[in-house]
């Protein structure tokens, strides 16, 4: 197989992906993992109410990924190998976000659609969203951003039916879909404004606006109000969790962090791909914002802490947009610069990560009824 072979690259990158998961999480793929809300949200509500589960919201807006799996699992899977099945889902689903990455993204070097698809399993994370599907759709809003940009930038040669399919499902899977409506609606101003001829595929933006329609009716029925914006340090602590904290811990000081955030910005801004840039900026802002008022009484989050899961894209974005730098800067000076930068943040990422810790589960049952318990100490009760 040859890498510029894009399907040959998708199915490396899909074996690759899996190894660095099972690498970095092998006690839960061989023991089971769950998490919170796996058990008194996803198995729970799916035993509870069949079907009806699939849309009902949690936390204000619809979560069709994990209701799919948690149906599939009720119908199809002894109830005592969930633990398995969800993790393994997971991973699956992991591997081939990562594969369908590198797959679409043909318009650069077959070396950076590799890494860039490898980018959300080697982005900093503490291992809170890995592998639960109650994050799953952390995962998943970097493969919604591609299949988006397909869309507007890619559509031809490209089977819409499929694809339409991905959107809807991962639109109406969290609040990411709603998030992006300003970035798509840009994409597609600037595609127009190039060429009022250009090539868009409209079935497939078509069904993202329906189901971004549907999540946002959903979430206005059911607002989730943030705790409060806290008197902080707002500058300062972006500065911390956006970039200091994404420095190996031996150099991770203020000064340094202010430095970083300088020299990603520059090589950036400094590359053709600033308004990429500068658009996964905006997003990695919001989300590190939202984060930030959710969470009361007021502290820092950070992607190896506290919300870890409100930072994990943006570690995402800056190696996405870093390689870009790399492969298309006319300035040959910005090429060693972003692929040392790109060193320090998988430096910090190999440095803190943490999933390997074993989670203990328990599920208990008798002829009647299950008792599942689910760290951080959670429990549910239901018939059989």
């Amino acid at each position: 197989m040859k890498i510029t072979n894009h399907r040959a690259r998708g199915a490396v990158v899909f074996l690759v992906a899996f190894v660095i998961i099972w690498t970095r999480a092998t006690t839960r793929l061989e023991h089971g993992f769950l998490w919170a809300e796996d058990a008194p949200i996803f198995i729970l509500q799916a035993h509870q109410l069949g079907l009806r589960a699939i849309l009902t919201n949690y936390a204000g807006y619809l979560h069709l990924v994990p209701r799919l799996i948690a149906e599939a699992q009720r119908a199809i899977v002894p109830f005592s190998a969930t633990p398995y099945f969800f993790v393994w889902c997971c991973a699956a689903i992991t591997s081939g976000i990562c594969a369908y990455i590198a797959f679409a993204l043909r318009q650069i070097t077959p070396v950076a659609a590799a890494f860039m698809g490898l980018a959300p399993v080697l982005a900093p994370q503490n291992g809170e969203v890995l592998l639960s599907i109650t994050y799953l759709q952390w995962f998943l809003l970097p493969a919604l951003l591609v299949l988006l940009w397909e869309a507007v930038f890619e559509s031809q040669g490209r089977r819409s039916l499929p694809r339409a399919i991905a959107v809807a499902l991962l639109a109406l899977t969290g609040p990411f879909g709603v998030l992006l409506v300003p970035i798509v609606s840009i994409a597609i101003a600037l595609r127009r404004l190039r060429s009022r001829a250009a090539s868009i595929n409209w079935p497939i933006l078509a069904t993202y606006f329906v189901a971004v329609a549907v999540q946002t009716i959903v979430m206005l029925r059911n607002p989730q109000p943030p705790k409060g914006v806290h008197d902080i340090p707002w500058v300062t602590w972006m500065i911390q969790a956006m970039f200091t904290d994404f420095l190996p811990s031996v150099i991770a000081t203020t000064t340094a962090g202010y430095l970083f955030a300088a020299l990603v910005i520059g090589v950036c801004a400094l590359s053709r791909t600033r308004l990429v840039f500068a658009c996964l900026l905006y997003l990695g802002v919001l989300i590190w914002g939202l984060g930030v008022t959710r969470v009361a009484p007021a502290v820092q989050i950070a992607w190896f802490a506290t919300g870890a899961r409100y930072v994990y894209p943006w570690g995402i974005f800056m190696l996405w947009t870093l390689t870009l730098s790399i492969v298309t800067t006319r300035i040959t000076l910005l090429k060693p610069v972003a692929a040392v930068l790109i060193f320090l943040i998988l430096l910090a990422s190999g440095e803190r990560f943490e999933a390997q810790l074993l989670q203990q589960w328990e599920i208990q049952s008798n002829a009647t009824s299950y008792h599942v318990t689910v760290p951080p100490g959670w429990s549910i009760d239901f018939e059989r």
